[in-house]
């Protein structure tokens, strides 16, 4: 089903793009927790920002769960697009920016397949409420405000912050204060090469179709590195097939690059092998790529 959901989103990514010149499509989430949106696109990879319905798309849902003595909030996150439930918990917002320990402010849980109901626009909150405690035990939200430091003094030291923005992934680059991107081709080149560097068989003896999807910006650091989720994907088809049965493999990546566009051609992108444990992944990338750290 979440196959389903994502061919669907892509198709709409498309078909928003082409309507976008008319002026008539949706233009990203205009709710009532733009902070919470900003917060979880930032953190979580593969964030259309927008859920399915027929075919147009819609507001993700949004919930405020819960908010600490310190300004904390604790949020209800989902699409249909991704295939995850998510929570995050912002920090504090000031001046148009939502502030978070970053890798430690979202948790996402794998939806189970009855979630997905293309002839249903929205989940009741209290449905969704009653998903997340099936999906996550009292303990590891216990755990999670923990890390958060629930109901303690914010520590400063730890924040890093977004401008609060919404756009979904085709229209992301247009609330960007910084335009600076890989092409293409050149994220083509990237993602293909490090797939077969981690066993993929994409060519030789082995039969298969390539196709890039598409980059997404996440967040930016301080200094104007940028972070990127990006995907691809590809089709097997196996020995003596006519080419109607296939395999579809989806290739997702996390990514760094440089504001000016450069990279480190050694450890600027990994493939994100578990993509309900981000978290580690995320936070190792940016300790190889300096995030937040002088540029050199």
């Amino acid at each position: 089903m979440k196959l389903l959901a994502r061919g669907i989103a892509l198709l709409l990514i498309t078909v928003t793009l082409l309507s976008s010149l008319a002026g008539c499509s949706y233009r990203g989430y205009r709710g009532d927790h733009p902070d919470a949106y900003t917060l979880i696109y930032s953190q979580v990879p593969d964030i259309l920002g927008a859920r399915t319905r027929g075919p147009l798309l819609v507001d993700p849902q949004i919930f405020l769960l819960e908010d600490d003595e310190y300004g904390r909030a604790l949020y209800l996150y989902l699409e249909d697009t991704d295939g995850f439930l998510s929570v995050g918990i912002a920090q504090t917002v000031k001046e148009g920016r939502v502030y978070y320990y970053p890798e430690d402010s979202t948790m996402s849980f794998r939806l189970p397949d009855r979630v997905y109901d293309i002839d249903n626009g929205s989940i009741p909150e209290e449905d969704m409420i009653s998903l997340l405690s099936e999906l996550c035990p009292d303990d590891v939200m216990e755990d999670f405000k923990r890390v958060n430091g629930w109901n303690s003094p914010i520590d400063d030291s730890r924040l890093e912050s977004a401008e609060i923005c919404a756009p979904v992934i085709p229209l992301r680059w247009e609330t960007r204060t910084d335009k600076v991107n890989l092409p293409d081709y050149k994220w083509e080149e990237l993602i293909f090469a490090l797939a077969e560097r981690n066993g993929h068989k994409l060519g030789g003896e082995n039969d298969t179709n390539k196709y890039f999807s598409h980059e997404s910006w996440m967040a930016t650091d301080d200094y104007g590195r940028r972070l990127y989720y990006v995907e691809a994907y590809y089709y097997e088809y196996p020995e003596g097939s006519t080419r109607i049965a296939y395999v579809r493999h989806f290739l997702e990546m996390i990514a760094i690059i440089n504001p000016d566009g450069s990279y480190n051609e050694d450890a600027f992108m990994t493939e994100l092998a578990d993509k309900s444990d981000y978290r580690a992944q995320i936070r190792e990338l940016k300790l190889a790529n300096g995030w937040n750290q002088p540029l050199e």
